[in-house]
């Protein structure tokens, strides 16, 4: 019999917390071009901070692991965070670290962004993942840029028998959290990587292996797949006004680990997800256009 504490977060999010600046321009320039700058953003960005506050905003209750530096970005980061409902009591200051941040520039025109990334020198090791906060989610959420630590909660998760979900995009599906994901979620070019088939459908098959309960393969505006052991769908994505896709995929997985920690089956927590990634593209940044449930629903419902 399997003993799970008391959960009081619905979503906790293990992964990278990144501090970006946004930069928007009519079309991105050529080798030593000079490009004037329309728009200026900046924000708080990263993997799993995004994805918990997709879920803050759609009105679930979100924790956050992760590491910043003792430098002015991190303490406004998570001053954001907080802001935002999302507890990073759990949340790392690296003393004498340069926190993790991104220079995007975004073309205006076609929605398309490029990210200049660079990682700072804050580390989160496994010991900053207590298990008493993995036993009291719902869901776990991970991605791959904190390996080590990812891992250790998605072990004490699946002795608890808490779903994990993987977001498997950058830099790709790592093999050992794919060997502990109840949910993984890879974009289309890992995908086919990692299973060796060109198309989607049958990329999300290979990829549906135990202890998989169901995989979802993201294609962005091409809409998504997903393969569950009652077979396989291809669902077509929203059709929004395109203006900014960083953070499209964040909230995408956020808004779909809260649909599994609220009960829906598989395929309504990734319509959840579809939804709430179509609306964050009407808006430049990350996290500018994330959606609340009301915004959500109509979408879905309309």
């Amino acid at each position: 019999m399997v003993l799970v504490a008391a959960q009081t977060t619905d979503v906790l999010c293990v992964g990278i917390a990144v501090q970006d600046v946004l930069l928007s321009v009519e079309g991105y320039p050529p080798a030593d071009a000079k490009v004037r700058v329309s728009g200026v953003v900046e924000q708080g960005g990263g993997l799993a901070a995004t994805a918990a506050v997709s879920v803050a905003r759609l009105g679930g209750r979100a924790a956050l692991v992760a590491a910043v530096g003792d430098d002015p970005r991190g303490a406004q980061m998570l001053e954001e965070l907080a802001r935002e409902g999302v507890d990073v009591s759990a949340c790392r200051r690296c003393v004498g670290a340069v926190s993790p941040f991104s220079t995007v520039v975004v073309d205006r025109f076609s929605g398309t962004r490029t990210i200049f990334f660079c990682p700072g020198s804050t580390t989160l090791p496994p010991g900053s993942v207590e298990p008493s906060l993995v036993r009291g989610a719902r869901v776990l959420l991970v991605d791959a840029l904190r390996v080590e630590a990812a891992e250790r909660a998605a072990l004490v998760a699946r002795e608890a028998g808490i779903p994990v979900v993987f977001d498997a995009g950058e830099p790709g599906p790592e093999p050992r959290l794919m060997a502990l994901a109840d949910y993984p979620i890879p974009p289309l070019w890992a995908a086919r990587e990692v299973s060796g088939e060109d198309d989607p459908e049958r990329a999300a098959l290979a990829l549906f292996r135990a202890p998989a309960k169901g995989v979802i393969v993201t294609m962005g505006p091409e809409g998504y797949v997903v393969a569950t052991s009652e077979g396989v769908w291809r669902e077509a994505a929203f059709e929004v006004e395109m203006v900014d896709t960083t953070g499209a995929g964040d909230a995408f997985h956020g808004a779909f680990a809260l649909g599994l920690a609220w009960g829906y089956p598989v395929r309504k927590a990734a319509r959840l997800g579809a939804a709430a990634a179509a609306l964050k593209c009407r808006k430049p940044g990350g996290r500018t256009g994330l959606p609340s449930f009301a915004e959500v629903r109509a979408l879905v419902e309309g």
